[in-house]
C-alpha cells in the first residue's frame, strides 16, 4: 500500500510538472520594412516557442532560413547578404514575462504581458523589453507581440547601392498558439 502511494504521487508530480510547460513548433513571426521605394515582408512559420507558465520563463528560436520572401532573389540575399544565415542560422529570444502575477494561464481570459530578455540575431544579443497579449482559450494559450529593432544594433549592414531602398527599422511580428507540451 505505502508502495502504490508513492508511486500514486510520483505520477501525480510528474504529470503536474509537464501542464507547465507550453510548446509550439509552428509559430509565426513575420517582418515588415517600409522603404522609400516599397515594403519588404516575410514569414517564418516554423519558429518554436516554449513557455513554463509555473516561472514564466520563455524561449523562441527562429530558422533564418525559413522566412519566406515573395520574390525569391530577395529571399536568397537576405540570406546571404544580410542575415549571413550560413554562419548565424537562428535567432534565439531567451526571457521572462515580469508579470507573472497578472497573468492567470490556467483560466480563460486576454492578459497583457511584459517581457524582458536576450534578442540575439547575427551573433549579437541585446536585450529587450516588449509588451504583448496572452489569451486562454479552451487550455490552449495564443501569444502576440509587436517589436521594433534597428538591424544596425545587430550588426546586419545595409550596402550603398540600396541604402535608399531598405529601412533600417524593422517591425516585427508574433503570433503563437501553444498547447501543452508531452516532455
Amino acid at each position: 500500500m505505502k508502495i502504490f502511494l508513492k508511486l500514486s504521487l510520483f505520477f501525480l508530480f510528474i504529470n503536474a510538472s509537464f501542464a507547465q510547460n507550453y510548446k509550439t513548433t509552428n509559430g509565426h513571426i513575420w517582418f515588415i520594412s517600409d522603404a522609400p521605394r516599397g515594403k519588404i515582408e516575410a514569414h517564418n512559420k516554423k519558429v518554436i516557442c516554449e513557455l513554463n507558465i509555473l516561472i514564466g520563463e520563455i524561449e523562441f528560436t527562429a530558422d533564418m532560413k525559413s522566412f519566406e520572401f515573395e520574390n525569391p532573389d530577395m529571399q536568397a540575399e537576405f540570406n546571404s547578404k544580410y542575415v549571413e544565415s550560413e554562419m548565424y542560422p537562428k535567432a534565439l529570444f531567451k526571457g521572462f514575462i515580469r508579470n507573472m502575477t497578472d497573468i492567470n494561464f490556467i483560466n480563460d481570459g486576454t492578459y497583457n504581458a511584459e517581457i524582458e530578455g536576450s534578442l540575439t540575431i547575427h551573433g549579437i544579443t541585446k536585450v529587450i523589453k516588449q509588451t504583448g497579449t496572452f489569451t486562454v482559450k479552451n487550455g490552449r494559450i495564443y501569444g502576440k507581440s509587436d517589436l521594433y529593432i534597428l538591424l544596425s544594433d545587430y550588426g546586419i549592414s545595409i550596402p550603398q547601392p540600396v541604402i535608399n531602398n531598405i529601412n533600417n527599422y524593422i517591425d516585427i511580428s508574433v503570433d503563437l498558439v501553444l498547447d501543452k507540451s508531452l516532455n
